[in-house]
């Protein structure tokens, strides 16, 4: 222990994580902190007021993790907590925050202390939203964080608690997530946006709707809200949708890969939509503009391989396109926004998404050594759900089909993979099998050399000064090597029918490959 003991005897009522410096509305009061420390590798004085604005914020004592190596940090550590005013203790060995934080929170409960808040009087087995006879809804909300719960699950027990639906909401009234409590989501989520907005200036004259609402932050900064959109009957109710508000925080600052509040939103609405066996799309469109997907003349299916969920929704957001979309099948599929059925008139809208996918690959370190992203598209749809669900589909197999190497560019079509679509599909028929092998069996005993060659020599059209280009070969090389390949052919590539048979064999295989169908 560094300093403060003097304050060795104040309570503690929950493990809080944090590096941040802005604690205003994070902590409720008798809090323990845990830290790596990054506050102790600047100045004394930084230092110091950081540990005066835990105590303004009601934190009970801090737990320093091993500070880092860099120089003066624990120095400046020790400085600051002899003149602190609450428990400062430097941990000796590193420790994984979760389990720490798990085997207090754990204890807490047990010993009864995590719950700060009584029920109140009549409020049991009988009482409005009580879970099992005298039981405190506010330690059952918080329980969750202990268990890791999914966000899901602390929306759907804080509804159960409350009798009433629940909203997660981000900064711009877009709906994240809805327990909707035996309310009719089309009713729950109508014109959601506006009304939000009404209900959080004190509510809907219209309407008389008054609602209870509970901001929380995320790594120190205003994420989102927990709305009810109701006067719930529960006598706790503004504690229970405040504590599980900072459950909630918990859950995001502790998951491994933390996304925007925005993506999660719309990839929800994507999930949504397409767990629906029969979407109706007046209901489809109202969960979407709620999540913040407006309504459009029409909707596009797309399908990107090559790119990771987060990464195609920043893609969209920079080249300002309308999107909802979820990983399915080691890709991500989709819906944009057009502003009309046919594809010219969408083509400005998808050039900017692919443009935007390229720019974002370039600089991400996981797609450096991969192939580009790949961005198919579907025909357009009246309806969202129609192109959530089956155009998605369609989607996904145009991009499939288009395999590593398609010189379409970025953006694929149906009609771009055609032929590669039906080689796919045909991949099972022994006929077509028998006829690849043959077609390239004693080329492929001369060597993998000639069929790059062969290769190189289609796809340029026989373009020599390409093909040398593309093998690292000298021109009469090349012609060496195509005389090479003439003769075991037993023909002249000059012969449309041979180009075309080796042409639709190599690309047969390809196909196959990509697919992993694997060679006959």
């Amino acid at each position: 222990m560094l300093g403060g003991a003097t304050g060795l005897g104040a309570p503690v009522r929950w493990l809080h994580t944090t590096d941040g410096t802005d604690l205003a509305g994070l902590l409720r009061g008798g809090e323990l902190i845990l830290t790596a420390g990054e506050r102790w590798t600047g100045s004394l004085a930084d230092a110091v007021a950081y540990l005066d604005n835990l105590v303004e914020n009601g934190a009970s004592g801090v737990l320093v993790s091993p500070l880092t190596e860099r120089a003066g940090a624990k120095e400046v550590l020790r400085a600051a907590a002899r003149t602190a005013r609450l428990p400062v203790v430097l941990l000796r060995d590193r420790v994984a925050f979760v389990e720490l934080t798990e085997a207090v929170h754990r204890m807490l409960l047990a010993s009864g202390s995590a719950a700060d808040t009584a029920p109140a009087p009549g409020v049991g087995a009988s009482g409005a939203g009580a879970v099992g006879g005298g039981v405190d809804p506010l330690r059952l909300i918080e329980q969750l964080s202990v268990v890791n719960a999914d966000p899901a699950e602390v929306l759907r027990r804080t509804a159960e608690l409350l009798l009433a639906p629940v909203v997660h909401e981000d900064l711009q009234q877009r709906v994240v997530d809805a327990a909707c409590a035996g309310v009719p989501e089309p009713r729950l989520l109508a014109n959601w946006t506006r009304r939000s907005r009404l209900g959080a200036a004190g509510g809907d004259p219209a309407s008389g709707e008054r609602w209870l609402r509970a901001p929380y932050r995320e790594r120190g900064e205003a994420a989102g809200a927990l709305v009810v959109p109701a006067a719930p009957a529960h006598p706790l109710a503004a504690a229970i949708l405040e504590r599980a508000a900072q459950v909630l925080a918990h859950c995001h600052e502790n998951v491994d890969r933390p996304s925007a509040v925005r993506h999660r939103a719309l990839a929800a609405v994507s999930r949504e939509l397409a767990a629906r066996p029969r979407p109706d799309d007046a209901d489809a469109l109202v969960r979407a503009e709620a999540g913040g997907f407006p309504r459009a003349a029409s909707y596009l299916p797309i399908a990107v391989r090559g790119a990771a969920l987060d990464a195609v929704f920043d893609a969209a957001a920079s080249a300002s396109v309308p999107l909802v979309a979820r990983e399915h099948a080691g890709a991500v599929v989709g819906v944009i926004g057009a502003p009309g059925p046919r594809l010219a008139e969408s083509r400005p809208v998808l050039d900017a998404l692919a443009a935007a996918l390229g720019s974002a690959a370039a600089g991400a370190a996981e797609l450096r050594s991969a192939a580009r992203p790949v961005l198919a598209v579907g025909p357009a749809e009246e309806e969202l759900g129609a192109a959530n669900t089956a155009g998605a589909a369609e989607a996904l197999a145009i991009a499939e089909a288009a395999g590593p190497e398609t010189r379409s560019g970025p953006l694929v079509t149906a009609a771009d993979v055609r032929l590669r679509r039906l080689l796919r599909e045909l991949g099972d028929d022994p006929r077509i099998q028998s006829f690849v092998a043959e077609s390239l069996a004693e080329l492929r005993a001369e060597g993998e050399d000639h069929l790059r060659v062969l290769r190189a020599y289609l796809e340029t059209n026989g373009n020599i000064a390409e093909v040398a280009r593309a093998v690292y070969l000298s021109r009469p090389s090349v012609y060496a090597r195509l005389r090479r390949i003439e003769a075991v052919l037993g023909t002249e590539l000059s012969s449309v029918d041979t180009r075309m048979g080796v042409h639709l064999a190599l690309l047969a295989e390809e196909c196959w490959d990509s697919s992993g169908h694997g060679r006959p």
